[in-house]
């Protein structure tokens, strides 16, 4: 994406047509069709996850100042690391509100058992870092185009989707169209 300059004159102002009013008169487009960023502030999850972000910022220091350490991911690997990770605390998650629930049905008062971090979050975390490397496979670093994910897997990168026990009967996701369509960012 190029940078907008104020010398460059390539600069425009969205505008769909509509006009909304103001009691001090002051006049704006209509928020109709527009997405509700204020909507993520419901709910404990974005407290959570910034905290979250802090917290292992200070264990994976930024590369550079407001260049966080997991944003460097952009291979394979890490692709299937986050997506382990994900895995793995959503189990702590489910798990600790499993038996939270079956406690509580059987007592009749909610009692929250403890993880060792917020599953939750790393939850998130991981999810977006998943989605992140996505994002790369689709940017050619150098002209900003759009590139497709490589023709084959690294050979250490292991993929024994349901319905398959031997790497001789698992399919290589990049062979086949099905499985590139799963990590391939929707349009």
């Amino acid at each position: 994406m190029a940078e907008w300059h104020p010398e460059s004159g390539d600069y425009t102002v969205e505008d769909s047509g509509e006009r909304a009013e103001f009691d001090s008169g002051m006049v704006r487009d209509t928020e109709e069709g527009k997405l509700d960023h204020n909507i993520i502030e419901y709910g404990p999850m974005k407290l959570r996850w910034i905290e979250h972000l802090n917290v292992a910022r200070a264990k994976y220091p930024d590369v550079k100042p407001g260049i966080p350490n997991w944003t460097l991911a952009r291979e394979i690997e890490e692709f299937a690391r986050f997506l382990e990770s994900a895995a793995r605390h959503f189990d702590h998650w489910r798990d600790a509100r499993m038996t939270e629930m079956i406690a509580w049905s059987l007592t009749g008062k909610y009692e929250a058992i403890p993880t060792p971090e917020d599953e939750a979050a790393a939850v998130f975390f991981n999810m977006n870092g998943v989605e992140f490397v996505i994002l790369w496979q689709d940017i050619d670093e150098e002209d900003e185009t759009l590139v497709d994910w490589p023709e084959a897997a690294p050979e250490s990168f292991v993929f024994w989707p349901p319905g398959t026990t031997t790497q001789e009967d698992t399919p290589n996701p990049f062979d086949n169209d099905t499985y590139r369509a799963l990590v391939k960012r929707q349009e």
